[in-house]
């Protein structure tokens, strides 16, 4: 307590606790990684942990997953910096959570001037997906 946070065994304790069924556990480990992790454990969380977590309908976590996705988009994080993908992420989290305060002022710095959605159209030309969060919008279980 108090001295300088160990990631190797935040990541030791979250693998175990996923390995006990934890679903909530994933989700932080991907999170421990983007903040604290290798160039490559970055990668690993925002190309294979979050989508993992998005592709399951049912994971408590499954908004904020969307929202670190998006946030990493923004900032470069683990992927490539592409203004539009995040915004199409953030656009994901408020229909998994129209409360979503943070994914809603973040939507909106990004659409809230010419200079900005400039931004976007430049952004997405440079994507490779039109909807990068179709896939993941297929799995919504069925009312």
């Amino acid at each position: 307590l108090g001295g300088e946070p160990d990631y190797g065994q935040a990541m030791q304790w979250y693998q175990r606790a996923m390995a006990a069924g934890h679903l909530s556990a994933a989700y932080f480990r991907a999170s421990c990684a983007l903040d604290n992790g290798s160039d490559a454990e970055k990668r690993q969380a925002a190309e294979a942990w979050l989508p993992e977590i998005l592709h399951n309908p049912a994971h408590p976590d499954r908004a904020d997953a969307a929202y670190t996705l998006g946030m990493a988009y923004l900032t470069g994080t683990g992927v490539k910096k592409n203004r539009y993908l995040a915004d199409k992420f953030m656009e994901f989290v408020l229909e998994l959570n129209p409360e979503s305060e943070a994914a809603k002022q973040v939507h909106d710095d990004l659409n809230g001037s010419l200079r900005a959605r400039m931004n976007l159209w430049q952004d997405k030309r440079k994507a490779e997906v039109e909807d990068p969060v179709a896939e993941f919008r297929l799995l919504e279980p069925l009312q």
